[in-house]
């Protein structure tokens, strides 16, 4: 069939018209997009995150130090010094965690922004986390070591061993009871009372880049540099999944919250959804 001038001059004009409706209707809505930019750092960033009531963000940066904003305006709250390279809010708000390469860590309080207590033993840079109820907490260690300490007093509860290499940013199990640490290939397990180890997930070749539990606790995902994630039972340590897919590094991996799927991300420039059953 051949189109004559007039009807395709007139279909023409109509995709205009509807084109020019569809902006007209989209501009109120980008215009409403408010992007609120948090400068003061010196330096490149590790990361940020929102406290629990999303008021305030953290930021730690390259340039040795934390910034606390107001999320709404931007506004710098406090500048929290002392070599960081981590910072976390705790569950509730009220303080704040810090660590560093200077091999310590440090709580803050989240309103007067004080340092409440400083935490010393490891013998090179540390990462830190928060327990899920505040009364703990967890770091690791290019020393290869974890530990957990008591985060009011700061006294050191127990000392995890095992590692050969770097342990990055220990991981609570949603109860508080468990720990999972990782840095070399073999993430392991431990009692967050007692210290002991309780299992240890071994299949990876090379470095693990992350280990996070199931929002139930009952598995962990692990993402590693042998361009695989596998999923674990967290109690026996049993593999109970390989993913395979990636052409590269694997750097991220985490459950969705009814456990059903992990999305994984890795240096091949892509991110994958896997169905990992209940």
């Amino acid at each position: 069939m051949r189109f004559s001038t007039p009807n395709v001059r007139k279909k023409s004009q109509k995709m205009a018209l509807v084109a020019l409706v569809l902006l007209v209707a989209l501009v109120p809505a980008f215009a409403k997009q408010k992007v609120i930019v948090l400068k003061g750092h010196t330096h490149w960033l590790f990361g940020a995150e929102f406290s629990a009531d999303g008021k305030r963000i953290i930021t730690a940066s390259w340039d040795r130090t934390a910034r606390v904003w107001n999320a709404q305006n931007g506004q710098c709250l406090a500048i929290l010094k002392g070599q960081v390279q981590s910072a976390q809010f705790s569950a509730d708000g009220k303080r704040i965690v810090t660590a560093g390469d200077d091999n310590m860590a440090r709580v803050w309080d989240a309103s007067s922004y004080q340092c409440l207590t400083v935490f010393k033993g490891h013998t090179d840079s540390v990462d830190a986390q928060f327990s899920p109820d505040g009364k703990r907490i967890a770091t690791g260690s290019c020393d290869h070591t974890a530990r957990v300490w008591d985060a009011t007093s700061g006294q050191c509860l127990s000392i995890l061993k095992g590692h050969n290499k770097c342990v990055w940013a220990p991981q609570f199990s949603a109860d508080g009871k468990r720990i999972v640490t990782y840095g070399d290939n073999t993430p392991q397990v431990w009692d967050a009372s007692s210290g002991k180890c309780l299992a240890v997930l071994k299949g990876h070749e090379e470095f693990v880049n992350t280990a996070q539990f199931s929002a139930d606790g009952k598995r962990i995902v692990t993402a590693s540099s042998d361009k695989t994630a596998r999923v674990w039972n967290a109690i026996s340590g049993q593999c109970l999944m390989v993913l395979r897919g990636h052409e590269e590094t694997g750097v991220g991996a985490e459950f969705s919250a009814d456990g059903k799927r992990v999305v994984t991300c890795s240096r091949d420039k892509t991110a994958r959804v896997w169905d990992v059953g209940p």
